[in-house]
């Protein structure tokens, strides 16, 4: 039977960032307490907000192109035997996620793949559960400085 009405798509809009972070596995709780000690001390330039005592960590904290750096940070520490390519040539505090995206794309560089991987786990998690929760019958789509980076990342 043929639908009278025509297709439409309409944006629904939402504030889902702001969603507390659900961590599944050991490293997401260690990356969420992680989090709160990062937002809390951190001098890197993707620490806009500056120095802050947090209680709770959103989703954006940890799912959101300026928390690449964050995530970085969690590995840098976890893994010192790790080369850390993108700090031979710049500061820690002034590695946006851009440039640990584009070190993971265009060298492969185990340390930013780690980064990417991990952020593209979360960022597809959340997504899935966006997805679950509104039924997007139209599609998601997926926009933001970070998701065209990854686009190209080998294992996305």
């Amino acid at each position: 039977m043929k639908s009278e009405f025509a297709p439409y798509y309409e944006v629904m809009p939402s504030e889902g960032g702001h969603s507390e972070f659900a961590s599944r596995y050991d490293e997401d709780f260690e990356i969420l307490k992680h989090a709160k000690e990062f937002v809390r001390t951190s001098e890197n330039i993707e620490n806009k907000k500056g120095k802050a005592t947090i209680s709770r960590v959103s989703v954006e904290r940890v799912g959101a192109g300026p928390a690449i750096p964050l995530i970085y940070d969690y590995y840098r520490n976890k893994h010192p035997e790790m080369k850390k390519v993108l700090e031979e040539t710049k500061d820690f505090n002034l590695i946006k996620g851009e440039d640990i995206i584009e070190c993971a794309v265009k060298t492969s560089d185990p340390l930013c793949s780690k980064v990417v991987e991990k952020f593209t786990e979360i960022f597809a998690v959340e997504t899935g559960n966006m997805t679950i929760k509104v039924l997007p019958f139209g599609g998601v789509y997926l926009v933001g400085g970070a998701t065209q980076g990854i686009r190209e990342y080998k294992n996305f």
